[in-house]
């Protein structure tokens, strides 16, 4: 089977899972930020077939870095849909850089290094790990209570990552939205 395929199978089945969106607390005052913990994983294909033998062979082809951009927004009910948006959206940038390696205690020559959001690099110990580093996301956000007013409020997460074109996985996109979470404002 061609790389071209297998990666075409893989887009298929990348999707978002576990995607939860959680508040510090259920009431807050209209005047103080609300704390929202939101945690979500890049699930399926892509996943799957980000292990250290495609990368020897993305390295070979000289696929050597990959940028997965993540845009995250939030969203209040208004009648029967989540269309009234809240805040700004947000965007996260992660990165990983294939590289040869010539360090003895490494039993493979390529390995991955993963960039954050926070520009900071990190080299993983295991394929799994940077699996964890790279696409699964645990972040806290900060809202205003006047961005929502006084009430009671549902509100959701929308969340869509999107990479370029390589040699394990096409081009593509993958977006989910969380469950409703309550929130009242006093």
């Amino acid at each position: 089977m061609s790389h071209e395929s297998l990666a075409s199978k893989q887009a298929a089945s990348t999707r978002i899972g576990s995607i939860s969106l959680k508040a510090n607390r259920e009431s807050f005052l209209v005047d103080e930020p609300i704390k929202l913990s939101l945690s979500f994983q890049v699930v399926g294909g892509f996943r799957d077939n980000f292990t250290q033998p495609v990368w020897e062979e993305a390295y070979k082809a000289h696929d050597v870095s990959l940028r997965l951009t993540c845009t995250v927004s939030f969203a209040r009910k208004v009648g029967r849909v989540f269309s009234k948006k809240v805040g700004k959206p947000i965007r996260l940038v992660r990165k990983a850089r294939l590289f040869w390696t010539r360090n003895p205690e490494r039993f493979n020559k390529t390995w991955v290094m993963v960039i954050d959001e926070n520009e900071v690099p990190t080299l993983p110990k295991s394929d799994a790990e940077a699996q964890s580093m790279l696409l699964d996301f645990v972040r806290t956000f900060d809202l205003l209570g006047t961005d929502l007013g006084k009430g009671e409020h549902s509100i959701v997460a929308k969340v869509r990552v999107k990479w370029g074109q390589h040699y394990y996985v096409p081009k593509g996109m993958v977006g989910a939205t969380s469950p409703p979470l309550k929130i009242i404002c006093k």
